[in-house]
């Protein structure tokens, strides 16, 4: 994974983001396309596994 340091600031983060937009309660009315935790889980876990810091 690559890493850059924020213009401005110390904070060092990951070149490759994760949106989480799709992840929520969808049951709820909030975007009813949108995973639940449990399917959320392993995608977040894969990420952190690969270095995704932002």
């Amino acid at each position: 994974m690559d890493y850059f340091t924020l213009e401005g600031t110390e904070l060092t983060v990951s070149r490759i983001a994760l949106g989480c937009m799709g992840f929520g309660a969808g049951a709820q009315g909030h975007n009813p396309w949108a995973l639940d935790e449990a399917a959320a889980e392993s995608i977040l876990r894969r990420a952190v596994e690969l270095g995704v810091t932002f």
